[in-house]
């Protein structure tokens, strides 16, 4: 971990953390079953071990903040999944959701933002709420590009897994 993704992670510890849609699905899925991070079809980028450095990412914050428009990413992607799984994933969302933070930007707002009609509602809504408080992660690179190019704080969670793995 680079030395500025550090002080980011300190920082923002006692502020809180924002997931991106895939990255909240990985924690929604590794939650309920480990061994499906690299099976289902929607997470077939991540290993078991991108799980384990989320979950290690996670325990540092007290906050985890929540759009609607992530938490519908989230819940349409895992609704691929089916019988016994799909179900305790979606008890897995509910929780999360009762103990998130949510913040609700107006669809309106968004698509006014100049990062909409580049990267769509959900990111343009990340950028709105982004620093404010919430440290954003996502796997995303053009939109953490984006984002720390407009001073947002953000890492790209690539990169853990990049440092992790070397």
């Amino acid at each position: 971990m680079s030395a500025e993704e550090a002080d980011l992670l300190n920082v923002y510890a006692g502020k809180g953390l924002l997931l991106d849609a895939n990255l909240l699905l990985l924690l929604t899925v590794g939650t309920c079953d480990r061994e499906q991070v690299g099976r289902f079809k929607r997470l077939s980028m991540f290993a078991p071990e991108d799980f384990d450095i989320l979950i290690a990412v996670v325990a540092r914050f007290r906050n985890l903040y929540i759009t609607p428009n992530i938490a519908t990413e989230v819940s349409n992607l895992a609704g691929a999944l089916s019988g016994k799984l799909k179900e305790h994933c979606f008890r897995v969302i509910a929780e999360s959701l009762h103990a998130a933070t949510e913040i609700v930007v107006a669809s309106a707002v968004a698509a006014d933002h100049d990062l909409f009609v580049e990267f769509g509602l959900t990111d343009a809504v990340i950028h709105i709420c982004g620093g404010e408080p919430p440290l954003v992660l996502t796997v995303d690179f053009p939109l953490a590009q984006t984002l720390a190019s407009r001073g947002r704080p953000v890492i790209n969670f690539n990169h853990l897994r990049y440092q992790y793995w070397q």
